[in-house]
C-alpha cells in the first residue's frame, strides 16, 4: 500500500508540475503573439515584409481564416452542400481551407460565414545560411 501511496503523490506532483507547465504556455503564447504584433508593425514601418537574420526568414504573412457569423445559416447550407464541414461544432480547419479556396477562386462564402485574415510571421531555416550567435 506504501507504494500506491508514493505512486500517487508522485502522480500529483506530476499533474501540478503539467498545470503550471500549462500555465506558463499560456503565458508565453501571450507574449509571443504580442511580440509579433510589435513586429508585424515594425516591418509596416520599415516598408518590409521578409528579412533573413541570423539564418532565418522572417515573412510577414496574412492567411484568410474563417469567421462563423451565423450559425444556423452556415449549418443549413453545409447539410445541403457537404455535411463533413460541420459536426455538432464547426470543423474550423476544414472550413478556413474553403474559405480560403472560395476566396482564391473568386466566389462567394457559403452562408453565415465571414474571414478574418491572421497576419503571423512565419520562421524557416535558409539553407546555407551562417549558424546564429550563441547566447
Amino acid at each position: 500500500m506504501a507504494d500506491l501511496t508514493n505512486e500517487l503523490r508522485a502522480l500529483r506532483e506530476l499533474r501540478l508540475q503539467r498545470d503550471e507547465a500549462v500555465a506558463r504556455g499560456k503565458e508565453l503564447a501571450a507574449e509571443y503573439d504580442a511580440e509579433q504584433w510589435r513586429l508585424i508593425d515594425l516591418m509596416d514601418e520599415h516598408n518590409t515584409t521578409s528579412q533573413t537574420t541570423d539564418g532565418i526568414q522572417f515573412t510577414r504573412k496574412s492567411t484568410p481564416m474563417c469567421k462563423v457569423t451565423d450559425r444556423e445559416a452556415f449549418i443549413e447550407w453545409a447539410n445541403q452542400e457537404d455535411e463533413a464541414l460541420v459536426e455538432p461544432r464547426e470543423r474550423k480547419a476544414v472550413l478556413n481551407q474553403l474559405v480560403r479556396d472560395r476566396i482564391d477562386n473568386g466566389q462567394d462564402l457559403p452562408p453565415g460565414l465571414d474571414f478574418y485574415t491572421k497576419d503571423v510571421i512565419s520562421q524557416r531555416k535558409v539553407n546555407n545560411a551562417p549558424a546564429p550567435p550563441q547566447v
